[in-house]
């Protein structure tokens, strides 16, 4: 071996023990803080919220969960933290505090008796159920003064289950997002519903604006109109205006929800004019327009009726009002679209008619 490689040898070996030295010199970086499990976190701030003291225990969490037209029961492992409380505003303050922390009401794990009630709340993979059992004497009756058992067990899905929340809820949230609130400011009560309309009343609240934990309190609101469009629920109307018969038209409303939608229009005539109205009809349903005309300066010249489609067997058509204006003044033509048998119109349009020499 020449004296040339075993000098290059020895600078090799010198250098790679220089790199070990210095590595080993090196402070070595801390030790990653790994992200608590929300659900560890959330057990953790309830028994802080609450001053509770009893730990946790493994359980089995049961859970039901919609597949297609179906209902399955599952269970998922979780821990619980059960303990016993007499303040009876505990169950209240344990579900503000999880709705306020995005968990949703999940309609298919509610259930309620007598002396004890489960209510299930989801939040992404995070599944929570709360159980409320009340002390009953031997003949049923709930006995005063004695604590009420809580268990409130949490577990992580396996998989995505998508919350199956309550009308009322969707509706909350559809207020909150169009008013940049919170859910616990809006309070609903849903009047007439079916599967893909809805018909109710909204106030929000203004104490609960700024409070989460607010149940009542002054605020503005009035009625809405909700329709599911694609599977997603959206806000027709809200207010306290007329409803616009226009409006709702395209979105298929069942008739006794929009009974009292109106829309009014403007015309400007001069008089001894003749002038036509023209409203969408369909007389194989059995409805027809009726006109309430102010008859002093409006009068009917004449009413037709001219089919859309007359190939296709229950085609509508157009019912064709001809007026004419009598004298100056502002006139008011209420249109009702009924059957002449029920009197109670399913639509009703106003025109206003200004009448100039």
């Amino acid at each position: 071996m020449s004296k040339q490689t075993i000098i290059g040898l020895s600078l090799i070996t010198v250098i790679i023990a220089g790199i070990g030295f210095w590595l080993y010199r090196s402070p070595r970086p801390a030790d990653e803080v790994l992200p608590i499990d929300p659900l560890a976190q959330l057990f953790s701030d309830v028994q802080a919220e609450f001053g509770l003291a009893e730990p946790l225990a493994d359980a089995e969490v049961s859970w039901n969960v919609q597949v297609d037209d179906e209902i399955r029961a599952m269970t998922f492992s979780g821990q619980i933290l059960a303990f016993q409380s007499a303040d009876s505003e505990v169950e209240s303050a344990v579900r503000q505090y999880l709705l306020g922390h995005d968990f949703v009401i999940d309609k298919l794990n509610v259930a309620a008796g007598p002396a004890a009630s489960l209510t299930g709340y989801q939040k992404d993979d995070q599944i929570c159920t709360l159980a409320v059992n009340s002390p009953l004497d031997q003949s049923g009756l709930l006995v005063a003064g004695l604590p009420t058992a809580y268990g409130l067990a949490c577990a992580h899905a396996n998989f995505a289950i998508a919350p199956v929340i309550s009308t009322e809820q969707a509706m909350q949230q559809l207020f909150a997002d169009k008013y940049q609130t919170k859910k616990s400011a809006v309070a609903i009560l849903i009047e007439q519903e079916g599967v893909n309309h809805v018909r109710g009343s909204v106030r929000i609240l203004d104490a609960a604006s700024s409070d989460p934990n607010a149940s009542s309190g002054q605020g503005t609101g009035g009625i809405f109109l909700a329709a599911k469009v694609d599977g997603e629920w959206v806000l027709v109307f809200d207010g306290n205006g007329a409803i616009s018969c226009e409006l709702v038209e395209g979105y298929g409303f069942p008739s006794e929800m929009i009974k009292d939608c109106s829309d009014n229009r403007a015309l400007s005539v001069k008089v001894g004019e003749e002038f036509t109205i023209v409203l969408d009809s369909n007389p194989t349903t059995g409805y027809s327009w009726e006109a309430t005309i102010d008859s002093e300066l409006v009068s009917l010249a004449g009413k037709d009726y001219e089919a859309k489609g007359a190939e296709m067997v229950g085609a509508g058509g157009e019912e064709i009002f001809t007026l004419q204006a009598k004298e100056v003044g502002q006139a008011e033509i209420i249109f009702s679209y009924l059957r002449p048998w029920e009197g109670a119109p399913i639509k009703q349009i106003t025109y206003f008619i200004n009448i100039s020499n």
